[in-house]
């Protein structure tokens, strides 16, 4: 109405390198909306880093934090637990924490499907979806779409050495691998400890498979996510039943991909002789990689159905232009010469030398959200 302020809105997000400057292009310029983006430093690859840093505009705050991309998503979501700071400042979620995200991603699923059933002219064709996974965001769309009626023969995560989900699969146990840490990879978007929308999926399996007959299901699932969580919080790890486990491999497959298998799909798509060269960026060789690891369990799929063949669909994650270190590294070492440059995006070239902002911050929430009111009130 006139004459009565206008709404503000403080978005806050965490992000391992793509979700950050897909925020910031949305969101630049925008009357009453302040975002700020908090990213590891030095763990998000040049081009990654400078997509967000060059964006100049006065309500776009990028901020690098001394740790890994866990301890941002910690930090936002320490935030979002502060209720008087939350309401105060208003703010508002970016990345895959927000439900929206997951809703978008769905239709990813159904459009793939419907364009398998135009190629293959076969209503009886099904998918088998690899998903390179660090923060379950993705996958966990599948899960949805699957639960929509979608028809998915099988949902598979393909992890890099950060490699959580592939383990609980594997075990049961959800398990942090603490001493280790985070591994620096040559996908970096999934150098992830925790999977933070792992959760979503773990109170499904709480509630079909770990509560008790006769009491109020989704109430008890919920205190036992919070049991769990807790858990992973004090002991470094919680494990599922084994009725629990068996629920999550009827839904999921999974497999892991080392750095060396990474620079060697890239390099293997790329001088293929029998089919045009396909550059692949480091996270969807990771799928691509598991993807074929995967094909004696998808024939012997195949052959259980008894119906519709099975075809492979690898979600591609990322442009290979912004990950010019480990795509040079993985086809220049197979002695094949590339000329990155011919690959760029037009907005990719000349942003290195462009002039930047970025605040240095330190790795805690209050921290952070001094940051915050800092810059609001400035």
């Amino acid at each position: 109405n006139p004459g009565t302020p206008r709404h503000k809105i403080t978005v806050v997000g965490a992000t391992s390198g793509d979700t950050g400057s897909a925020a910031i292009f949305g969101l630049r310029g925008k009357k009453n909306v302040e975002v700020f983006i908090l990213h590891p430093e030095g763990r998000v690859s040049p081009i990654q880093e400078a997509q967000m840093t060059t964006v100049l505009d006065a309500n776009v705050h990028n901020v690098s934090i001394k740790g890994t991309f866990d301890d941002c998503q910690d930090i936002v979501k320490q935030l979002f637990g502060r209720p008087a700071f939350k309401q105060e400042h208003s703010l508002g979620a970016i990345n895959s924490i927000n439900w929206a995200r997951i809703l978008a991603q769905i239709t990813y699923y159904f459009h793939a499907y419907f364009e398998l059933l135009r190629q293959t002219k076969n209503p009886e064709a099904r998918p088998v979806f690899v998903v390179p996974s660090g923060n379950f965001g993705d996958i966990l769309a599948g899960f949805y779409a699957q639960s929509l009626g979608l028809p998915v023969a099988r949902l598979a995560i393909a992890t890099n050495g950060n490699d959580i989900l592939d383990r609980f699969l594997l075990s049961g146990a959800y398990e942090k691998n603490a001493e280790q840490g985070v591994l620096a990879t040559p996908s970096p978007a999934m150098d992830i400890l925790v999977s933070s929308n792992f959760e979503r999926f773990l109170w499904y399996l709480a509630r079909d498979n770990e509560t008790t007959p006769g009491s109020n299901a989704d109430e008890q699932a919920s205190q036992i996510i919070r049991t769990w969580m807790d858990q992973l919080k004090t002991d470094g790890l919680f494990r599922v039943s084994a009725e629990a486990l068996t629920a999550a491999r009827n839904t999921f497959w999974s497999g892991r991909c080392s750095d060396e298998d990474t620079y060697k799909t890239i390099a293997k798509y790329y001088t293929r002789k029998d089919q045009p060269p396909y550059l692949l960026d480091p996270h969807t060789a990771v799928g691509v990689y598991v993807a074929e690891a995967l094909r004696p369990k998808i024939q012997e799929l195949e052959k259980q159905r008894a119906a519709g063949p099975l075809h492979t669909v690898c979600l591609s994650t990322a442009h290979p232009a912004k990950f010019s270190e480990a795509v040079l590294k993985a086809v220049n070492e197979d002695g094949t010469q590339l000329d990155f440059a011919s690959i760029l995006p037009p907005p990719f070239i000349g942003l290195l030398e462009k002039p930047r902002r970025c605040l240095q911050c330190d790795n805690s929430a209050d921290a952070v959200a001094q940051l915050i009111v800092e810059n609001l009130s400035a």
